[in-house]
């Protein structure tokens, strides 16, 4: 068996190029002919490792000369380990049964929102002689303001992270110990979970866990799925393998651990470090044992030990700190340096690679770090300032400021030290910073999408009126209301821009036409215009992804602000404030992937106290490998085991710490400072217990940081404390990033004029008015019915109703079920409307529609069609060149990019298989033949549909034939069906296949 058929297990240390042995393995797999593109799975843990995995193997195919591969790039199978999940249970829909067209949700704001409801019916259900406990306990009051309340923050935390198969309670949550706090939260948290899961059921909802739960389920109940899948990747190669938890290595492990496929893993345990997102490094180690108990011929172990980002004289250093006991000791591996002409880095600065900053004369942590601060100041001037050169990927450059990172704990440490380098003139972005979404600009940008999802609601529009989009003083609101010039004009362009989907030129026009980006240009106003950049860039981005409505993005934006409240270190995306360099400010957890000439690490000179937790883990041995127990920190606790489970979980904080800061010190290429610091008062900080006493072990530089007193006293100050801020950008700079890449979706190839009139009729009131005079004598017949639920939200009400009904339900008639979604639905998409009316015919189209007979090629009601995928998603690779047949199409400008969309119905009847897409499109004639002129609208749309659904049959059915497989398509025009009158309303084609697959040619 060649090494390409093995089973390998690769440990990759920081710089020594884990990206390359991957791409270097899949050349050698395609070469020897092992398998083809296709069929090699490779799986990542962030969408940011998947693109540039794909850049590389590109690059790779384009100089090894293996044109077949290339050409089969585009169905190259890499993948998160959430989509690779999503995509086979959409692809393997018929074959497992599980229905996999559901909605995605975060399970954290169904869990916030529940939980309250939950405290709640609990107080109700407690003895009134019972209350007394609940007071003396920590159990939070009904009129407690819930976000703020820690007992919340705890459940939801040990709701969303605790999975009864893999995980266990410590005693002191269970039933029969502990005190009555603890019980209570046990009973909550159960009670939350089961609800979740219910709603989420009742609604067709998934999270992105229930992914990975629903596929590691269907592989376990069925061998032949397992064995289809194994067939169509012979080999799996996953990376960043420590990031891994219990659910996923198994799911590996049950589908390409086995003599059939070649499963290679590559990952290194000492750069875990998201524990906080459920990655679990007790998956990672019974991996690797698992491992090593295969026979030899079946397994491999690689240890890439070559640096091809630091220096040996920064390496040296580094495995003297690294071996210290009090760090990884024995067990840690030297790493050397690459050959000069194989490094990515070259210098020849004066100086030790590695300085230490002595802050022994401090008496207290605050002054340490305040010291430690200036020390950077002052060392950033100096190295900006001395002309310092190196070579990067053999070009020479200038030492600037995004060369240097500063390394965080947290984002909130970096409070002074953002302070300090303002005063000195020091240009710094943040990386990443939490607070985005909850910042003031974040919460105007909700009012304005809330407004334009209900343009009816005036008081929406007061509070608009107050944001920064226009500034209007609370009096001019009292005394002239929303007839505010600027507001109707702008409001009412942006309407028309959410309807016809022109996401770009709205937010174009909202931070450009408004008041958004006016005011004294300090810093306040360059962190504010950053700010309102940033969430239009999110958001046009979330608007560009796929189809979306404005109450659809509305609601990505309340998630995003819901998710940036409760994550600490890893939440929204701060990039650069100008396009000038700037020194990098950024967490350690962020700085992971990355590299710098220059790195500072900051912080660890605090003590995470166990008491000052809302949860705490610990990993426990078992007979079936390791288990994460969960308990709670307890100020008096009686028993005894609480110490210990406090203990343990401090180790386990601790050796996490050393990976931390492993991952922190290994970021530097040439340069590592690292503060020099014991405490005089004992403490627990990571400082003071590890770096501390590796540090007085290692032989470096000294360095000693500018004097500093602390206020009222004099002090050595650095050349400049003058207050600064950013200067004025020039307008080019306020220019929304143009995109290499972007996103074209259906609603934007349509013919602009013609979805004006027929999609996007607005609901104004005052436009209905003036459009009166301008209606032809045939709309001004239209009888009441036919005026009824018109324009984008009739039609996105109708598409809802059909993609989350129950079809076989409805067979002998409308159900109170359906009823219940209806009526949801309606008040949804119409929230200020109550009109019976509607609702009535919005259920005789329903039922006409399910029970209506497609044609002689489908002789069954749609109802009756057992296989079906509602809204099937797939996306395009189109080249530039590729683009050039949509350049007649108006106001679409062409580029490179993606073409994505959704399919809103795919059937299979007698081994044939079809597509359907349903309009309401209001017309005088819905005869067979007279739509045959409106379909004239629809051909481009239809034909990407059809070459959509073929390239999903080509993946699925390795015999496919066109001939046989592909049936066509209908269109179904809703509001003209009659079950008693066959073929009306419907139209029904078959394209030739070369019309197909020739579709983006020139």
């Amino acid at each position: 068996m060649s090494s390409a058929h093995r089973h390998t297990w690769v440990e990759a240390s920081a710089g020594t190029g884990k990206t390359y042995w991957i791409v270097q393995k899949v050349i050698e797999i395609l070469k020897l002919k092992a398998a083809r593109l296709p069929e090699i799975l490779l799986v990542t843990f962030a969408d940011k490792a998947t693109t540039e995995l794909k850049k590389r193997i590109h690059s790779e195919l384009m100089s090894s000369g293996l044109d077949d591969a290339l050409l089969d790039f585009e169905l190259a199978e890499i993948h998160t380990i959430h989509r690779f999940c999503h995509r086979m249970l959409t692809e393997y829909n018929f074959e497992t049964g599980v229905g996999f067209t559901s909605e995605l949700i975060e399970d954290r704001s169904l869990a916030l929102e529940m939980l309250p409801a939950i405290l709640q019916d609990l107080q109700l259900k407690i003895p009134l002689d019972f209350r007394d406990g609940l007071r003396k306990s920590r159990f939070p009051q009904y009129e407690y303001y819930w976000d703020s309340s820690k007992w919340l923050k705890t459940c939801a935390d040990l709701t969303l992270m605790y999975r009864p198969h893999f995980d266990s309670l410590s005693p002191t949550l269970t039933e029969n110990l502990g005190d009555l706090d603890f019980r209570l939260l046990t009973w909550t948290m159960q009670e939350a979970q089961q609800r979740i899961k219910s709603y989420k059921q009742k609604w067709g909802l998934t999270s992105y866990d229930d992914m990975l739960l629903h596929f590691l389920e269907a592989i376990e109940r069925s061998d032949d799925l397992k064995k289809k899948i194994r067939q169509r990747f012979p080999f799996a190669i996953v990376d960043e393998f420590q990031d891994t938890d219990q659910v996923q290595w198994k799911i590996f492990r049950e589908l390409f651990l086995n003599t059939d496929t070649a499963l290679m893993v590559v990952g290194d345990e000492k750069q875990a470090i998201y524990s906080f997102r459920g990655a679990d490094i007790s998956a990672y180690r019974d991996a690797r044992q698992t491992y090593r108990t295969l026979e030899d011929k079946q397994f491999d172990e690689i240890i890439l030990g070559t640096s091809y980002r630091s220096s040996q004289a920064l390496l040296d250093s580094l495995g003297l700190l690294f071996k210290h006991p009090c760090w990884f000791g024995p067990d840690y591996r030297d790493v050397n340096a690459a050959p000069p002409q194989t490094h990515k880095f070259q210098e020849e600065w004066p100086g030790e690679a590695v300085q230490l900053v002595n802050l022994q004369k401090e008496s207290r942590t605050v002054t340490a770090l305040w010291a430690y601060h200036r020390f950077i100041a002052q060392e950033i001037k100096e190295l900006l300032g001395g002309g310092l050169t190196f070579k990067r990927d053999g070009e020479n450059r200038q030492l600037e400021g995004g060369d240097i990172a500063v390394l965080v704990r947290r984002s909130r440490d970096a409070s002074n030290l953002e302070k300090i380098l303002r005063q000195a003139n020091i240009p710094f972005s943040y990386y990443k910073k939490p607070g985005l979404f909850t910042s003031r600009e974040a919460a105007e940008w909700e009012h304005l999408l809330c407004s334009l999802a209900n343009p009816r609601d005036a008081n929406l529009k007061r509070i608009v009126l107050l944001t920064g989009f226009f500034a209007v003083q609370p009096v001019e609101i009292e005394k002239f209301g929303t007839d505010q010039p600027l507001f109707r004009e702008l409001f009412d362009r942006w309407l028309l821009y959410s309807r016809e989907g022109q996401w770009s030129q709205m937010f174009r026009s909202i931070l450009f036409d408004s008041c958004a980006l006016q005011g004294e240009r300090n810093f306040s106003w360059s962190r504010r215009r950053e700010n309102y950049f940033q969430i239009a860039e999110e958001l046009e981005q979330q608007a560009l992804s796929s189809e979306h409505s404005i109450v659809s993005l509305r609601d990505t934006l309340l998630r995003l602000r819901l998710e940036d409240r409760q994550l600490e270190d890893e939440a929204a995306l701060h990039r650069r404030e100008t396009q000038t360099s700037r020194v990098q400010i950024m967490t350690m957890h962020a700085s992971k992937g990355l590299e710098f000439p220059v790195v500072f690490v900051c912080g660890g000179l605090s003590e995470q106290a166990a008491h000052r937790q809302s949860l705490l883990t610990y990993r426990e041995e078992t007979e079936g490998g390791t288990r994460r127990v969960f308990t709670v920190p307890v100020t008096a606790s009686p028993f005894a085991f609480q110490e210990q489970e406090k203990e343990r979980w401090r180790r386990e904080q601790e050796e996490e710490e050393k990976r931390l800061y492993y991952v922190a010190c290994t970021r530097a290429a040439i340069r590592l400072y690292l503060p020099y610091y014991c405490p005089p008062r004992k403490n627990r900080a990571f400082l003071s217990t590890t770096v501390y006493p590796a540090l007085k072990a290692l032989q470096a530089v000294e360095r000693t940081p500018p004097a500093f007193v602390e206020s009222g006293i004099s002090a050595e100050r650095l050349p400049s404390m003058a207050p600064s801020f950013d200067p004025p950008v020039s307008s080019d700079l306020l220019q929304i990033p143009q995109r290499s890449t972007g996103l074209l979706s259906f609603s934007r190839i349509l013919h602009y004029r013609r979805r004006r009139k027929e999609h996007f009729e607005t609901d104004d009131e005052k436009s209905d008015e003036k459009s009166g005079e301008l209606r032809t004598e045939t709309a001004a017949v239209l009888d009441v019915e036919s005026r009824r639920l018109r324009g984008l939200e009739g039609g996105s009400f109708i598409h809802s109703l059909l993609e989350r009904l129950d079809w076989q339900s409805l067979s002998n008639g409308w159900t109170d079920t359906a009823d219940l979604l209806l009526r949801e639905l309606y008040h949804q998409y119409f929230s200020t409307q109550a009109d019976e009316g509607d609702r009535e015919l919005a259920r005789g189209w329903i039922l006409k529609t399910l029970s209506t007979i497609p044609g002689h090629q489908v002789p069954v009601a749609i109802a009756q069609i057992e296989q079906t995928i509602k809204e099937m998603e797939f996306i395009f690779t189109l080249s530039k060149e590729q683009l050039q047949t949509l350049k007649q199409v108006e106001d679409i400008r062409i580029g490179r990019g993606y073409l994505q969309g959704s399919i809103d119905l795919v059937f299979s009847y007698e081994n044939r298989f079809y597509l359907a897409d349903w309009k309401t499109n209001f017309l005088e004639d819905y005869a067979s033949d007279s739509l045959s002129a409106v379909m004239q609208g629809y051909d481009l749309q239809a034909r990407i549909y059809c070459a959509a659904l073929v390239r999903f049959l080509k993946k699925c059915l390795p015999d496919f034939d066109y001939v046989r497989h592909f049936g066509g398509y209908y269109y179904f025009f809703i509001r003209g069906l009659d079950p008693h009158r066959p073929g009306q309303g419907i139209y029904f084609a078959r394209p030739e296949q070369d019309m197909i697959e020739r579709i983006f040619d020139r």
